[in-house]
């Protein structure tokens, strides 16, 4: 959609007709609504006309698209890194592409512009290096940057915990900063506390990958698998770092501590795990297609949804997803799941991953004027007669209404 521009004082307030509203407060959508856009903010929203407005022509707005799950430095691969199996071979590969990349910063900007096309306002990206410029750009969603930590001993522990310490001390303008400590095969208990209490100290968002696979169940458990022979072959594995008997359960309860917790994927949490996630308030991103990618047994997010948990949405990154289109994955989950409520497939996609990430995406009077618009394809009625018609149409980049649109008679 391309908005025209104006001469008109900038400051002044201008009123958008929108063919279809949600608001991601509610469980109804609304029709023919009139916003009012003054000095970036949505001041007032109402079905009466005002005298003179633009008109949006059948656009569907709701609130910004939430990435909550993402590694945009895995962005220069045209497509997912097969075979997905074994899991403990395609992180090899997800190593040799990470090395094989000449210019890191290269695929990070073009991750974001992907994901601004497709309109994303906010996004989680896990960033393994410290370099904040390759985040800069004018047109990028707002990010929650979680500086990856893992270690193999207690040397490289020490080391990463002070290149972490100063990443949360830089507190970098124009995002928020949390930590991600890597998955329970990378990161031991103790590693894990100690992240916990610098999370505390700074108070950051987490994120955790955890409940990713069996074998990584099996390596809490037992001490055995295809990761801890990956991580043999690499002369990698300390087994007294890795006490046996442990659950994603004992991570979830140290994961708890955290200001602000959220589990990448969680695809293998049993009944007492979810209830705990319930129970603490630690979201979920779950990334369905990644999870289609290694052919996982069916996801618990529709038990976790029954229990309250805050289950988002994410794409992990191209080593695993086709594109960074998060509105691809709502699309994939009403094919796969059409008896889950639409309005729970918009909330996991936006205001879910919104607070999973500590901001409050609603579209209320006194809020930023930021959403995401949705239009109908070629040969599509602009007129949306049921959710399928919805979900049919397709994301637009103009998510951020910005100063200088034109206004006209209605």
């Amino acid at each position: 959609m391309n908005l025209p521009q104006t001469d008109e004082d900038a400051d002044a307030p201008r009123w958008l007709k929108v063919a279809w509203f949600w608001s991601g407060d509610s469980d109804v959508p609304h029709e023919n609504l009139f916003l009012e856009v003054q000095r970036g903010q949505l001041t007032a929203i109402t079905p009466k006309a005002p005298a003179r407005f633009l008109d949006l022509q059948g656009a569907a707005i709701i609130p910004q698209l939430v990435n909550a799950h993402c590694h945009l430095e895995f962005s220069h691969l045209e497509a997912p890194l097969e075979p997905a199996l074994p899991f403990a071979d395609w992180i090899g590969r997800t190593v040799a592409a990470r090395r094989a990349q000449p210019d890191p910063a290269q695929a990070i900007a073009a991750g974001l512009r992907e994901s601004t096309a497709a309109g994303v306002g906010l996004l989680g990206e896990v960033m393994t290096h410290d370099n904040l410029e390759a985040y800069t750009q004018l047109e990028a969603p707002t990010l929650t940057l979680f500086r990856e930590f893992l270690a193999f001993s207690e040397d490289q522990a020490a080391e990463q915990r002070g290149l972490l310490r100063r990443f949360l001390a830089d507190r970098a303008p124009g995002a928020r900063l949390g930590i991600s400590p890597h998955a329970p095969y990378t990161v031991c208990p103790d590693d894990l506390r100690k992240c916990l209490d610098m999370a505390v100290e700074f108070q950051a968002t987490v994120m955790l990958h955890l409940a990713e696979t069996r074998a990584e169940r099996e390596l809490l458990a037992e001490g055995r698998g295809e990761l801890v022979e990956m991580l043999r072959r690499l002369n990698l594995w300390e087994a007294r770092r890795y006490p046996r008997g442990l659950r994603p359960l004992d991570y979830l309860r140290e994961l708890a501590r955290a200001p602000r917790a959220l589990v990448a994927h969680g695809n293998y949490f049993d009944r007492e795990e979810i209830e705990t996630l319930a129970r603490t308030g630690i979201a979920v991103a779950y990334c369905p297609r990644t999870h289609a990618f290694f052919q996982h047994s069916a996801h618990p997010f529709r038990a976790m949804l029954q229990q309250g948990v805050g289950v988002c949405l994410g794409t992990d990154g191209r080593g695993s997803n086709p594109d960074l289109n998060l509105w691809e994955e709502v699309r994939f989950l009403r094919r796969k799941y059409p008896d889950v409520p639409p309005v729970e497939l918009l909330r996991m996609a936006t205001v879910r991953g919104g607070a999973a990430l500590g901001q409050d995406v609603v579209l209320r009077e006194g809020q930023p004027a930021r959403w995401t618009v949705l239009l109908p394809g070629v040969g599509q009625r602009a007129i949306i007669s049921d959710w399928d018609a919805l979900f049919s149409r397709q994301t637009d980049r103009e998510f951020v209404m910005l100063k200088g649109l034109a206004s006209r008679s209605g």
